[in-house]
């Protein structure tokens, strides 16, 4: 989170998603294949969980200096090897590491259950990446967890006096962005409509 131009952009920010972890097991998986030696996925699960504290310490103090109103929604991970008698296990483990973070702010996407009952239909060939479909399930599922306090927080900062709910098309038009963390990594999107498909990269 060094460059200038993303914390400029992130302290702007109004919605963060944040998809991460899934390279951390594919890679400690590829490890266990070659050495049988199941303290790697101990060792990424500690430094999986030091680093999305660090991230989100980070995030926090960017906002701090720039205090937009804005909410962070951790999305969970799905499993796209259900066949290792091993996986379940751990990424549900990181699913609660992420969940262990959740707050007034932070709010996790749980997606795990919507993969296991969409089976082969949410997933692109090789089932590592999902399809439309499956983007349409993340999209819907983060949508799902709801727009507070952001809502609440817009609302106050433009005097509505309307109590009112905000209509969803209204709201996407007064959020400008959404920050999306790809395995420790930022890229920026420009908001233009709801269903943003959030991108996991798996290797």
């Amino acid at each position: 989170m060094q460059d200038e131009k993303v914390q400029s952009r992130l302290m702007t920010a109004n919605i963060i998603t944040i998809t991460a972890g899934g390279n951390d097991l594919l890679q400690a998986n590829r490890t266990f294949m070659y050495t049988y030696d199941p303290s790697v996925f101990d060792e990424v699960t500690v430094e999986f969980y030091q680093n999305m504290a660090s991230i989100l310490s980070e995030i926090h103090y960017l906002k701090s200096l720039h205090p937009t109103p804005y909410m962070i929604r951790l999305i969970g991970l799905y499993n796209p090897f259900p066949h290792l008698s091993y996986s379940d296990f751990w990424v549900q483990r990181f699913n609660n590491i992420l969940l262990s973070f959740r707050d007034e702010r932070t709010q996790f996407v749980d997606i795990y259950s919507y993969f296991i009952y969409g089976g082969e239909h949410l997933f692109n060939f090789g089932r590592l990446h999902p399809n439309k479909y499956g983007y349409e399930v993340i999209a819907e599922a983060t949508a799902s967890c709801g727009f507070e306090p952001l809502k609440q927080e817009i609302e106050s900062n433009q005097n509505e006096n309307s109590t009112a709910e905000l209509s969803r098309g209204v709201f996407l038009r007064l959020t400008r962005t959404i920050v999306t963390v790809f395995s420790f990594s930022l890229v920026i999107e420009n908001l233009n409509f709801w269903l943003f498909f959030l991108f996991f990269v798996y290797f």
